[in-house]
């Protein structure tokens, strides 16, 4: 992320416990306060912001942590092909409100944080995993 901004892993590293507030976010609160600054990371608990329209929250970012993100049975398989292709793909399509759709590089790194293992049973089928218990 640090050392070789410029390649993206392809990969989503997902960190779980089956303990309610163990701390699972101290680990990406720092890398992102503290190593890459707040205009680099964004921490969301709402997948709307990264999959729907007006994305833009998530441009030009080195890290993207989805915390404790919870998604119905029908919007996951709705959004689980958008979802692999954020994680997997060199570009990302931007959509800012009243502007132009724009197609950028896209550097980002994925990283889940859960206490349920909901979100990466497709993702795992797909091999764009690292799981951490």
């Amino acid at each position: 992320m640090v050392q070789k901004s410029e390649k993206k892993p392809r990969t989503i590293l997902v960190l779980k416990s089956t303990f309610q507030q163990c701390e699972k976010n101290i680990i990406t609160d720092f890398i992102g306060n503290k190593v890459l600054g707040q205009h680099l990371h964004f921490v969301t608990s709402d997948l709307e912001k990264i999959l729907r329209r007006f994305n833009n929250a998530i441009q030009a970012r080195k890290l993207i942590v989805m915390n404790e993100t919870g998604m119905s049975s029908g919007e996951w398989h709705k959004f689980n092909g958008h979802l692999k292709s954020l994680i997997t793909e060199g570009k990302v399509t931007i959509e800012r409100k009243g502007l132009e759709t724009k197609r950028l590089k896209d550097f980002a790194r994925y990283i889940s944080i859960k206490n349920n293992k909901n979100l990466i049973w497709k993702l795992y089928r797909n091999n764009t995993f690292f799981y951490l218990q």
